[in-house]
């Protein structure tokens, strides 16, 4: 939760200067985190990470809020994205941050079940495209990123400028 309130407080675009490796400080100290240097370290290789330098210069949203009914047909689910972002080709893109270390693959497909889920959440409420899935292992030093690509099944789908009311819409300086 303090990484993402981190990612919450800063412009995802001015990346790991002096001013966020304060907030992240400020914000481990909120939180009580007892290994400071170590969660700075976190913060910034999620920050510094390609999908979300890559977010930070395009519209982007982060921690939108999700519901909707699930693929069983009636189990109503709900979740957060970390942040989702607009890509070059216009399909939307979900970034998911975990501090996980030694991920099992049973583990890894659990995420891109949430994930997938999560896009198909989005597909229901807007009518937008999702194309790819990215974790952003986040590591002292650089951030470890796993994607997974979708392939568009209905290529007459298409793009609304609007997304959902429930998340926050912040748009590059």
């Amino acid at each position: 939760i303090a990484l993402h309130t981190v990612l919450e407080a800063v412009s995802l675009a001015d990346g790991t200067d002096d001013a966020f490796r304060e907030t992240a400080r400020r914000i481990a100290g909120e939180y009580g985190l007892a290994d400071v240097d170590f969660f700075v370290d976190l913060a910034c290789s999620a920050i510094a990470a390609d999908p979300v330098q890559h977010a930070g210069m395009r519209p982007h949203w982060q921690e939108m809020q999700l519901a909707g009914i699930g693929p069983d047909g009636t189990t109503v689910i709900e979740g957060v994205a970390d942040l989702v972002y607009r890509d070059d080709d216009g399909a939307l893109v979900i970034v998911d941050y975990k501090t996980d270390v030694g991920v099992k693959q049973e583990t890894l497909e659990a995420y891109w079940a949430q994930l997938s889920i999560y896009a198909d959440l989005i597909r229901q409420a807007t009518g937008e495209y999702v194309s790819r899935l990215e974790l952003v292992f986040c590591r002292p030093g650089d951030a470890v990123v796993v994607s997974r690509s979708f392939s568009r099944r209905d290529s007459s789908r298409r793009s609304r400028p609007d997304v959902p009311r429930t998340a926050r819409t912040v748009h590059p300086r």
